[in-house]
């Protein structure tokens, strides 16, 4: 038994020697804590919290994130969230959700994992999205929105809109007011969008500038618009799209520096080059609005700046069939015995609203209103209702905006007729803001437009 052991142990220590590590080789320590192995993708998701609809993708491989937004918004404070992986942490921005502005070059999310410094580059597309609706359509009640990127207008957000678009009822509901909405502007105070105001013509830069401002300001003018509209339909009687129009600017005779169209200098002493322009700038304005994704508002048509066809009968005619080869609408507002007023509908208008132009003027006569609702009839025209802030109380013109209110019952106005409303860019909205006086004013005039708003719906 004996021998039989010793054969065993001599058998078994080799075997016990190699396990118990008893070669050349060191004991495998654990990995370095510092530099983690990572299973998997740096970002596990993402996703925009402040912009609705809006896509965004990862690629780990590539170390890129898009984000698609759609093309009204803009991209300088998009709020993102991030999911990194265990083992990852965020170098920069420090917190997985911050703002980040997309329209910088080379904006880019930086992680660290252990020692290594790993950077994803952000960029942005533009979502695809429905166009925005555009069509011809029947305007009741229209409003001149005084709106440009010129500094002497107001800027047109939720709250200033809020007291033209509905009338909030006691037990919270609402009732839609004006159906129609004009962003109109003649000058930017230093270039002019028709002849008569003593600026510099407006070229082809304030063209463009005046359609971008309009519909491509996040919260702002048309945007606002559309998103208040939104925030009001659970709130109001189901009804059809608010309809806009935007401003067709006259190309001013005898201007030289307007700008090119497909690489030729437009010269506005000539008719042909000044057409040029027109139908550039339609389609120009068509494409952008279709392009900016409005849910609730709907491009009905253009309206001639111009209060007088004097500078540009040889050319309004061409115009206004282009705008009806698009299935829109060409809209005019002359003032009172304007230059072709009469003749409106040969100069291929779609419809004309007379400006009794009574407010205004303290020499004029109260006869004046009669007058012009006698001519509108006459030449089967709209009506304009005019007033500005000189109707808050104690405004010596008060009592002329009322006359408007009784001249317009007496003639049937309000019954039978669409109007146009010119009220200095802010009227309503200070009548509405302003004292208990005031604001029994308000009342009293959108009460109007309320009830006409139900009667004469489509």
């Amino acid at each position: 038994m004996g021998f039989k052991l010793k054969i065993l142990l001599c058998l078994c220590l080799p075997l016990l020697i190699f396990c118990c590590g008893g070669n050349d080789k060191d004991p495998v320590t654990p990995e370095d804590p510092e530099t983690p192995t990572i299973t998997g993708d740096y970002i596990l998701a993402a996703a925009v919290l402040n912009i609705s609809p809006s896509e965004i993708s990862i690629d780990n491989n590539a170390r890129m994130i898009e984000v698609a937004l759609p093309r009204k918004f803009q991209k300088d404070s998009v709020r993102i969230k991030l999911t990194v992986n265990k083992g990852v942490t965020m170098e920069y921005p420090e917190s997985e959700e911050a703002v980040y502005n997309l329209s910088k070059e080379n904006q880019g999310v930086w992680l660290k994992a252990g020692n290594e410094s790993i950077k994803f580059t952000m960029v942005s597309t533009v979502l695809t999205m429905p166009e925005s609706p555009v069509g011809k359509a029947t305007i009741r009640d229209l409003v001149l929105i005084y709106d440009s990127y010129g500094t002497h207008r107001p800027e047109w957000n939720e709250t200033r809109f809020a007291p033209y678009l509905s009338l909030e009822r006691e037990n919270g509901s609402h009732d839609w007011l004006f159906d129609g909405f004009l962003f109109i502007e003649f000058t930017d105070v230093n270039y002019d969008f028709c002849t008569g105001y003593g600026h510099n013509p407006a070229r082809k830069t304030e063209w463009t500038k005046l359609v971008q401002h309009c519909l491509f300001r996040e919260n702002l003018s048309a945007q606002a618009l559309d998103n208040l509209i939104e925030k009001i339909k659970p709130k109001a009687p189901a009804a059809g799209l608010r309809k806009v129009v935007l401003t067709m600017p006259e190309p001013i005779k005898g201007q030289s520096d307007w700008g090119e169209v497909d690489g030729k200098t437009l010269s506005f002493l000539n008719d042909d080059d000044r057409i040029t322009a027109a139908k550039w700038y339609i389609d120009y304005a068509i494409s952008e609005y279709k392009a900016a994704s409005f849910n609730n508002i709907q491009l009905a048509g253009f309206y001639w700046v111009s209060e007088a066809v004097g500078n540009s009968r040889t050319i309004v005619k061409t115009v206004a069939d282009y705008i009806h080869s698009k299935g829109l609408n060409f809209y005019w507002i002359p003032y009172f015995n304007a230059d072709g007023y009469s003749q409106w509908a040969d100069f291929g208008f779609d419809e004309a609203w007379l400006q009794p132009n009574y407010f205004f003027d303290t020499s004029v006569p109260l006869s004046r209103l009669d007058e012009a609702c006698a001519l509108a009839n006459k030449y089967n025209m709209s009506n304009e209702f005019e007033f500005d802030a000189n109707a808050l109380w104690g405004g010596a013109k008060r009592q002329r905006m009322l006359d408007y209110i009784d001249a317009f019952k007496r003639n049937n106005v309000f019954r039978d007729k669409n109007i146009s409303y010119y009220e200095g860019g802010d009227g309503l909205y200070r009548l509405f803001h302003g004292t208990s006086e005031d604001l029994e004013l308000y009342r009293l005039f959108t009460e109007i437009i309320a009830e006409r708003q139900i009667r004469l719906k489509d």
